[in-house]
């Protein structure tokens, strides 16, 4: 009952940005994105706090700003900053409600995502280390 539980609530809000995107390809990226989020939470984190059954992931679209100006992003009046900036409040305002909880599904998320996420890492210490003892040993005989 508790992981039935446990895959209805979103363990960490999630705000889809498509960054620098012309206007007029925003729509039909936007909907390609949802799916493509539809298909990795129905296929890889089912059981992880995810449910491909919630609602769909919310997603601002930015269009292109020409030499890195991101001056029109602070615009109060720039549409898709003030709609990222609502997103965020909602989903801050609802992470409120279910504090404890979250923190609790959170540490469980990273307990059991930490070998994936230092995989790389301790493959490296243990090439070095390997590196380390080859090199001490030929240094002995030579």
């Amino acid at each position: 009952m508790a992981s039935a539980r446990r895959r209805n609530v979103r363990m960490v809000p999630l705000v889809a940005v498509l960054n620098m995107t012309p206007v007029q390809q925003q729509g039909e990226l936007l909907a390609d994105m949802e799916l493509a989020l539809e298909r990795v939470a129905a296929s890889e984190w089912e059981g992880e706090g995810f449910d491909a059954g919630e609602d769909a992931v919310p997603a601002v679209a930015f269009e292109y700003v020409a030499d890195g100006d991101v001056t029109l992003l602070y615009d109060e009046q720039y549409r898709p900053a003030g709609e990222l900036r609502e997103v965020v409040r909602r989903l801050v305002a609802e992470g409120r409600g279910n504090r404890g909880r979250r923190r609790v599904r959170a540490l469980e998320w990273i307990h059991s995502a930490l070998p994936t996420i230092l995989e790389p890492a301790l493959r490296d210490l243990e090439a070095w280390q390997q590196w380390n003892d080859q090199l001490g040993a030929a240094l002995e005989q030579f």
